[in-house]
């Protein structure tokens, strides 16, 4: 439920989630999931989210 909810609030702009990832080093995995939300691929962004080790 958490990576349902941050794939749909957080990656589709420029926000301090995904400043949070960056700042956490995840630059290329926020890009990646920041892609493929804006590319309406809305499970393929959680399947990324749900990879990101922070996140458990």
């Amino acid at each position: 439920m958490v990576c349902e909810i941050i794939a749909d609030t957080v990656w589709g702009r420029r926000s301090l989630h995904n400043d949070l990832a960056c700042w956490y080093g995840y630059e290329q995995e926020a890009a990646k999931i920041q892609e493929l939300y804006l590319a309406k691929r809305r499970q393929g962004a959680v399947a990324e989210v749900r990879r990101i080790d922070f996140i458990r």
